[in-house]
């Protein structure tokens, strides 16, 4: 028997729930639901599925609905979906293994918005899996949150790869529907001052998406206020300012998104989410020249999946980037570098996710050594210990001729990676012997 309680929350899903069931069917999985009120034939597809079903009347709070179905399930873990999720069959495996281990960790998966099975859309990661516990409820009447319960609790939170397609924001009409519904959640949140910054945050969002600019500005301000005063929610650092430029921008006011950028980054981009880069990138372009934007375009080239806890299309995001930074070298009398860029593109577009290091690579093969050090440094930064990206930075830093800190990265990289071949030439050529 699985070890897997399946809690769902529904209403009105019957188009949406067969496909869901059947992508989980493989999980063997307690299936839990609470209907909110459905008129359609959606309990009875649920029941004939083997869930247990209870009812709830909506309140305007899904958390509460959310708990209501935590407190229905017997097994160890908890596995919440949404009816218009998918489950892909690469993920089952990897749940069933997480699954037998003891429960005492939770689990970010990778949730991609699509309506093509994957091949495109936007990512990030969202905590779908966690041990059945008593403390561990969801808050948030809209877009409801398990972390701080988590956090709370001591738990471990690993990121993992696990994906789950989701298909409920993929339609402009279905988004401005759930945009309006969320708003008025929302709002009424905030005039019972039940609200801190990712309330604020999500209000001014549904605004933004409705074109209520001047209020969106006023929300984006009230998050960014409480942020900076502790709220729990740091991660909104590295989106709200691209959000108060943004609104600048639909106003025509370039030079006014500047001035926002100067007001509120974070000096650091290693902070920054990968969209807010590329739009730094572009609105320095504009104000400040394509030189002065030049770092900002290379850093925004993130064909990777990072641990984004807002959505990001990583292949979208790279490009604008490419295509940046490939037409300014062609202008700038490198060709060949130019050309490798959109090489780089090339498989962005056709859906291969190159590594962050083959970027720097180019750098190398095209004489720009200094440029390349910086971009294998960022790629250590963001991607973590990668021995590629590591013995890239000695290459380069040897090139600039820094042997020093050449010497001193190989070193941490033989230490990490003894035995690994991207280091043995660079172990010979150093004089370096083994311990």
């Amino acid at each position: 028997m699985s070890r897997i309680s399946v809690c769902m929350i529904v209403k009105n899903e019957a188009d949406n729930l067969p496909a869901l069931l059947r992508s989980i069917e493989p999980l063997d999985a307690e299936l839990v639901v609470v209907d909110t009120g459905s008129t359609d034939a959606t309990v009875e597809i649920a029941k004939a599925a083997g869930a247990k079903v209870s009812f709830m009347e909506w309140r305007k709070d899904f958390a509460l609905a959310r708990n209501a179905s935590l407190d229905r399930a017997t097994r160890p873990w908890i596995l919440w979906l949404d009816a218009d999720d998918r489950l892909p069959p690469e993920s089952v495996e990897p749940i069933l293994r997480a699954a037998q281990d003891p429960p005492e960790r939770a689990l970010s998966f990778l949730i991609k918005n699509t309506i093509d099975g994957g091949a495109t859309g936007s990512e990030f990661s969202q905590i779908r899996m966690f041990p059945a516990h008593p403390r561990l409820r969801f808050t948030g009447a809209i877009h409801e949150q398990v972390y701080p319960a988590i956090f709370a609790l001591g738990l471990p939170l690993e990121y993992s790869q696990i994906m789950v397609h989701h298909t409920g924001y993929t339609d402009p009409a279905t988004v401005k529907a759930k945009q309006v519904r969320n708003r008025a959640i929302l709002q009424d949140r905030v005039a019972a001052g039940d609200c801190g910054a990712i309330q604020w945050y999500q209000m001014a969002t549904s605004m933004q998406d409705l074109g209520e600019i001047d209020e969106a500005e006023t929300g984006f301000r009230k998050a960014l206020e409480l942020v900076r005063a502790g709220d729990a929610d740091q991660h909104l650092l590295s989106v709200l300012p691209s959000h108060l430029a943004s609104l600048r921008l639909v106003r025509g006011d370039v030079q006014g998104a500047y001035d926002v950028y100067q007001e509120t980054l974070d000096p650091d981009p290693a902070s920054w989410h990968p969209n807010q880069i590329s739009l730094v990138a572009q609105v320095w372009t504009q104000v400040l020249g394509a030189e002065a934007a030049l770092e900002f375009w290379e850093k925004a080239f993130t064909p990777s999946v990072r641990q984004a806890l807002l959505p990001v299309d990583p292949k979208l995001v790279s490009i604008l980037p490419l295509q940046s930074l490939a037409e300014h070298w062609r202008t700038h009398g490198n060709e060949p570098l130019g050309l490798e860029i959109l090489k780089i593109l090339k498989d962005v577009l056709e859906t291969r996710r190159p590594p962050r290091w083959v970027l720097p690579d180019a750098y190398v093969r095209h004489g720009k050594p200094a440029r390349a050090a910086e971009l294998y440094a960022w790629c250590i930064q963001k991607d973590g210990d990668d021995p590629r990206a590591w013995s890239g930075l000695v290459r380069a830093l040897r090139m600039c001729s820094q042997e020093e800190s050449a010497d001193r990265f190989l070193r941490a990289g033989l230490e990490m990676w003894p035995d690994h071949p991207e280091f043995t030439d660079l172990r010979q050529d150093s004089g370096l012997v083994r311990a």
